[in-house]
């Protein structure tokens, strides 16, 4: 780029090159480009979502298993006069509920995140390709 004066104003001049205007193929294949980038967003973004309901029904059939076992407990309560044996297995499997809860929370909020992402890379594509 260089500088003239001109007469009392300062003026900027540059060389630019021409660029040719795009041909039809080449906006095809931009459009084809976007779309087969578009198309595997989507997909990540369903098997996000196909892979938060897989954890979600995970945490279901924990509570599932400690609904069971409280009745089962509950069901066996002794004789009068039977000794009385203390089962531990509902403890145990609200336990193992509460673990399971905390691990696939967190990854579901993770996958969540990662889709809120993917939505946000694909919504700016779809403005900067329709200018």
């Amino acid at each position: 780029m260089k500088t003239q004066l001109f007469g009392e104003q300062l003026t900027l001049s540059a060389i630019f090159c021409m660029q040719p205007a795009p041909t039809a193929a080449a906006k095809q294949a931009s459009e084809e480009r976007y779309n087969d980038i578009q198309k595997e967003i989507m997909e990540e973004i369903e098997d996000n979502q196909n892979r938060i309901i897989e954890l979600r029904s995970e945490i279901e059939a924990d509570e599932e298993a400690l609904s069971r076992a409280e009745e089962d407990e509950l069901d066996l309560e002794p004789d009068e006069g039977d000794e009385d044996i203390f089962d531990a297995v509902a403890p145990m499997l609200e336990e193992d509920l509460n673990q399971t809860r905390y691990e696939k929370e967190a990854e579901i909020r993770a996958l969540e995140c990662e889709i809120a992402e993917l939505e946000a890379r694909m919504n700016p594509r779809i403005k900067q390709f329709r200018r």
